[in-house]
């Protein structure tokens, strides 16, 4: 089981994790200042957060 959370700052966005995902997804080698300027130059910021319960 997960618990979701939406969240819409990117100053809760964990940037490891995020460029970790564009690797698997794949979305190619995305580093970490790249995403955080991507993000921070977008009007709409989103991020579905999720954690595990166990």
């Amino acid at each position: 089981m997960f618990s979701l959370e939406w969240l819409y700052s990117q100053s809760e966005v964990n940037w490891k994790e995020l460029s970790d995902l564009c690797k698997v997804a794949p979305f190619g080698n995305k580093s970490l200042e790249y995403l955080e300027k991507a993000l921070s130059n977008s009007m709409f910021k989103c991020e579905l957060s999720a954690k595990s319960l166990r």
